[in-house]
């Protein structure tokens, strides 16, 4: 199965793009299924209609903690604390995966931290190729499952990078039976997305002044 396991919606700050149109995109790039991991949100998840015959949708969150964000998979409920440690206990009595996303973006104590996760985020299209590699050389070191995601916030990045894994797909990754996809969208998409982050500076800048 092809999953995309770091996808955002527009419950997450910002991302604009509703679910329904983030599914029809993922059927016709040919992914399998995807986790939503919206940003400090669990609420696309209690106000949405998820069901979907030939789309697997993981419930999923990505939490900014005190070492930077932090990524749960196979939710049953939001996470509440922002302490890196915390968050984790939390995702793992819910019987969810903690995932470090980009670790080399964001992050402090990178290496410490790492050894705390169920898996790493080896590959990432909004991180660059430098660090990347850096990120796929610490999961090699610590031996740890990776995944490769988009990180979409945008539809352009749907299906450039995604991780291939057979069901059951939770039991799976937590043994490191993946394989990555990594590859960065074409030259549209990027520029799409930058202009996206360049909107989402202007706007936090007007909420600051008002």
């Amino acid at each position: 199965m092809r999953i995309d396991f770091h996808v955002h919606t527009n419950y997450s700050f910002d991302c604009q793009t509703k679910v329904n149109r983030i599914v029809d995109r993922m059927r016709r790039s040919g992914m399998n299924g995807f986790a939503i991991t919206d940003h400090n949100s669990f609420e696309v998840f209690q106000n949405e209609e998820l069901e979907f015959q030939d789309m697997l949708i993981i419930k999923g969150m990505e939490i900014h903690t005190d070492h930077g964000d932090l990524i749960g998979l196979f939710l049953k409920k939001a996470i509440k604390s922002a302490r890196f440690e915390e968050a984790i206990k939390e995702i793992r009595a819910q019987g969810g995966i903690s995932v470090l996303p980009h670790p080399y973006r964001g992050h402090t104590d990178v290496e410490a931290i790492a050894q705390d996760v169920d898996a790493l985020e080896a590959f990432n299209c909004l991180t660059k190729h430098k660090a990347n590699r850096k990120a796929a050389e610490l999961a090699r070191q610590l031996k740890k499952p990776v995944i490769s995601s988009s990180d979409a916030h945008i539809l352009g990045y749907i299906g450039a990078s995604y991780t291939i894994i057979e069901k059951p797909i939770r039991e799976n990754l937590l043994l490191g039976k993946t394989k990555v996809v990594s590859r960065y969208p074409g030259l549209g998409a990027r520029l799409a997305n930058n202009v996206r982050q360049l909107k989402n500076i202007f706007r936090r800048k007007k909420i600051r002044h008002l």
